[in-house]
């Protein structure tokens, strides 16, 4: 499709003042506000509209730059039924990070969805890993709500 957003049904977020916060795990943190509720311990949810992560991955075997590609590559796969828009996908490479984001469009139900992860090489060879999945018609309608939420992203120790 042209466009994944159905402005007809799109509800933007309710722009009230909310309690700043921070969300963390295991040395990753950054800033949200109280609308996110925790479902696990790395784990938050924003309704039914967004879905945040953070995750340590081990050391690969092998541990390559090729490796590191093959990682990339397979975040940007599909799954079933649902393909990456390469229109829409970005891969950003920083000192011992990389950020990934990209529009997956799922043709079973008719949903898309922005993720953005984030990827960060540790001294001991692991990966924090951050991710961001939020529906499309939501990301629209308060794209700097989220994008703030991204850039505000940290790991302690690396």
């Amino acid at each position: 499709p042209e466009s994944y957003t159905d402005k007809k049904k799109s509800a933007p977020r309710k722009k009230t003042a909310v309690k700043k916060t921070t969300l963390s795990f295991d040395g990753q943190k950054l800033d949200a506000d109280e609308d996110w509720v925790q479902k696990m311990d790395n784990m938050w949810m924003l309704g039914n509209d967004a879905v945040i992560s953070m995750a340590s991955l081990p050391k690969s075997v092998g541990d390559t730059p090729r490796s590191e590609a093959l990682i990339i590559r397979r975040l940007l796969e599909g799954n079933g039924t649902s393909y990456a828009d390469w229109r829409y996908v970005s891969v950003r490479n920083a000192d011992r990070s990389c950020t990934l984001g990209a529009v997956f469009y799922d043709g079973a139900k008719k949903k898309a969805a922005r993720i953005v992860r984030k990827l960060t090489k540790m001294s001991d060879g692991s990966y924090a890993f951050f991710t961001l999945s939020v529906f499309e018609d939501a990301y629209s309608a308060d794209k700097s709500y989220f994008d703030r939420i991204v850039d505000s992203y940290t790991v302690s120790a690396f």
